[in-house]
């Protein structure tokens, strides 16, 4: 069998890996394409021979497209969307996309560092430094990962220090919103058996978004560092031993979102309406009604948005070559913790101010078992994972005044009618412990030279033990008291079934079915004290291609997901604020089709693009509606909302993003790259219920970069322009107390200069 083949096709069909495929490990332009290798299938083989949906983007390619952080993956992978609100990330992929982010609910997309996984969705916002490569996969990966995924994983591999010789690498860059960034690493051979690695950044910026009353929100106060050291003592055990820490502050984007729309009323009566028009005014208490924010990047905020996050963890990799088996070992331990204060009347008035914070320890260990030898026409795989994860979340809500209705008019909030008086209007403590194991593996048969099969299968159980304490009660006498003690046990059994056929010498065709889920947790509000699992059925038809002698890679996957009792988000009122809880509101369903292209027409020409085809909608699914009109009875119950038909949020229907780049040689002065990215998408949601405010429309993004390499290829220098137009992205909507629509925008137009000098 041409494995080269197998897995070039079954790119193709995932996502043609195109745009980051074009970033190969030799990024120069000269001769055909040249291979990428990832570890999607948990071995290193070439991108072209793996029979999944994945996109990887070598370190060039990151620094191509000016990515620094998950953010802005979605600008070339296709099938990824990414949301985000106020300091949390959300993203989605085919469809399942991130509702939830607090302690009581697992990520929806599994997000791993050196094939350790991150317990909390806010952990994938940390910088990309010193990165090999970054590795996207579209669908459920439960037979191969240690965590569970269920609707694909974004997989980081860091370089591992080289026991070739010193290396080192320095850069600094400068840009918009007086943005700063210095990163680099140093390398180098202890004994022959021995290597070390240091690597680290840390960057500045004022922030982006205009505070027209105080400080800017939206800035960069990033440090991180990673210590890696690898030891080789025999040619059949190796090891890897990394620490790593990072810290993050400055003023970020707050909770739900960080800018205000107003809310939707009822023209005759000036109640919120699902139905009304919007109001542009501030609704929310302690504003006084004052007008909302005056656009996508001004604001008026007279509280600071605090944002304190700190993380530190070890890692241990073993691996040892036993003949006809492989066996390898993932050992981790890690500490997260993150703090955010939020101006919660949105205004610059003294109304009050909310804060969360969050705490992590989660301690992971992975066995895996592979095999060596294929020459019986069989691989295979299997393993074991563990998981002790405890997270503790603390929210507050302080009022920093009387308030009330003066004017009676329910079309104007509540302003403060006295001095300022700091209570402690709501608190609350949840604390969710999670222990949980699964085994899991994957084997695939060579029945001739063209064709074989794969199945795979995984046990899953988490174990979840949620308590709730009255916060109120501690901050004001200091004692104890629980409100929940609950425990839950959430288990399912998923499988894979799968086959490949090499057509010819360079074209692959795969198929495969899998199933995937992801557990259920726990509300402090609502009627549900908990909720179920969501599950998803996912079928997939791709090709992977080599053509024209290695100068063109053509992939392309046909995909159908079918989603059951999938989350929805919900806000109830607690007292002067809200509390948000989750519920399984229904069906999904999603039909997609994928392609990724890398041509290199001429020597140093190269074009790439990533296209993604979506139709999919909601089936039953019924959510609270989040204005008082504007509903339904449905089973008794009033003002709900049935989805079924409606457009799954943040799902555009197209997206599509092309790359050129040619490499001019100037002979004893180096060569110079000028390289264009476009990326393109239709309107989509970024809420589940359609409202005024929630939908972004059609857009076009360009990027521009220029970049010099000296002769030697040890200096470097490039400038650039993201988001040349300046298009004020919208990615996230909530409707939140009050009936407060909040907002988040990607970054505007951003340019600068980076500089970078390697010694090898």
């Amino acid at each position: 069998m041409n494995r080269r083949t197998t897995i070039s096709l079954l790119a193709a069909a995932t996502g043609l890996g195109g745009l980051p495929m074009a970033v190969t490990a030799q990024d120069d332009g000269s001769g055909p394409l040249e291979e990428v290798i990832v570890t999607a299938t948990r071995r290193e083989a070439s991108l072209q021979d793996v029979p999944i949906a994945v996109t990887a983007i070598s370190e060039e390619a990151l620094l191509r497209s000016g990515i620094v952080d998950v953010t802005r993956l979605d600008a070339v992978t296709p099938g990824l969307s990414f949301g985000q609100s106020g300091s949390d990330a959300r993203p989605a992929i085919r469809g399942a996309r991130t509702e939830t982010i607090n302690e009581r609910q697992d990520p929806v997309i599994g997000f791993f560092v050196d094939g350790v996984y991150q317990a909390r969705t806010s952990q994938a916002l940390a910088a990309f430094y010193d990165v090999q490569r970054v590795e996207v996969l579209r669908g459920p990966q439960g037979t191969l990962f240690g965590r569970n995924t269920f609707g694909g994983a974004i997989s980081v591999t860091t370089n591992r220090p080289d026991m070739e010789g010193i290396d080192y690498r320095i850069s600094a860059q400068a840009g918009s919103f007086g943005h700063t960034r210095f990163e680099g690493f140093f390398n180098t051979p202890l004994t022959d058996t021995v290597g070390l690695r240091i690597a680290g950044m840390t960057e500045q910026s004022d922030g982006f978004i205009n505070n027209l009353i105080g400080e800017d929100w939206g800035q960069q106060d990033n440090d991180a560092v990673r210590l890696s050291l690898s030891f080789e003592p025999t040619d059949t055990f190796s090891g890897l031993l990394r620490l790593y820490g990072w810290q993050q502050g400055g003023l970020g984007g707050g909770d739900f979102g960080y800018t205000v729309l107003g809310t939707l009323r009822d023209p005759a009566t000036g109640i919120t309406s699902l139905n009304g028009v919007l109001d542009p005014n501030n609704p929310r208490n302690g504003s006084g009604g004052l007008p909302a924010d005056r656009g996508p990047y001004d604001i008026f905020r007279n509280t600071p948005s605090l944002r304190d996050t700190d993380a530190f963890g070890i890692d241990l990799n073993l691996e040892w070559d036993l003949g006809a088996v492989t066996l390898k070992s993932i050992t981790s331990s890690q500490q997260f913790e993150t703090f955010r204060q939020n101006d919660s009347d949105f205004s610059g008035g003294d109304g009050s101010f909310s804060s969360v914070d969050t705490d992590t320890d989660t301690l992971t260990q992975e066995f895996q078992l592979y095999s060596n030898d294929s020459s019986s026409g069989l691989d295979w795989i299997v393993g074991a994972y563990f998981i002790e994860d405890e997270t503790e979340e603390i929210f507050l809500f302080e009022g920093l005044c009387a308030a009330s209705d003066v004017d009676m008019d329910p079309t104007t909030a509540t302003v403060c009618t006295g001095p300022a008086s700091p209570t402690i209007d709501f608190a609350a403590r949840g604390v969710v412990d999670t222990s949980g194991y699964a085994v899991f593996g994957e084997a695939t048969y060579e029945i001739s030279d063209t064709f074989s099969i794969t199945g795979g299968i995984r046990y899953t159980e988490d174990d979840k033990d949620f308590d709730r304490f009255d916060q109120d009660r501690f901050i004001n006498t200091g004692e104890i008291v629980q409100i929940v003690d609950e425990s839950e046990t959430f288990d399912e059994v998923t499988y894979k079934l799968g086959a490949q056929w090499i057509v010819g010498d360079d074209s692959l065709i795969y198929a495969h079915y899998s199933t995937g889920f992801n557990s259920g947790g726990f509300n402090t509000a609502g009627a549900e004290l908990s909720f179920d699992e969501q599950t998803v059925d996912a079928f997939e038809l791709g090709t992977k291609n080599v053509l024209a002698d290695g100068q063109l890679v053509l992939n392309a996957a046909l995909y159908y997901n079918s989603y059951d009792d999938l989350l929805s988000q919900g806000f109830i009122s607690v007292g002067p604020t809200v509390s948000v809880f989750s519920t399984n509101a229904g069906e999904a369903d999603i039909l997609g089709l994928e392609a990724e292209l890398e041509w290199e027409p001429y020597e140093d020409l190269v074009f790439t693009a990533a296209l993604n085809f979506t139709d999919g909608e909601l089936g039953d699914y019924i959510v609270g509606n989040p204005f008082v009109l504007g509903g339904e009875t449905i089973n008794g119950v009033n003002n709900l909302i049935q989805l079924d038909g409606s457009k799954i949020a943040f799902t555009p229907d197209f997206t599509a993003a092309f790359t050129a780049r040619q490499r001019i040689d100037l002979g004893e002065f180096g060569s110079l790259t000028p390289f264009i990215q476009v990326s393109l998408s239709s309107d989509y949601q970024t809420n589940d219920v359609r409202y005024e405010g929630s939908v972004q429309d059609d857009y076009a993004l360009v990027d521009l970069r220029l970049s010099w390499l000296s002769e030697s290829e040890r200096w470097g220098i490039e400038g650039f322009v993201n988001n040349v137009s300046d298009e004020a992205v919208l990615n996230r909507t909530v409707v939140g107390g009050q009936d407060a629509i909040f907002a988040n925008f990607n970054m505007p137009r951003y340019g600068g200069l980076r500089v970078n000098y390697q010694f090898r």
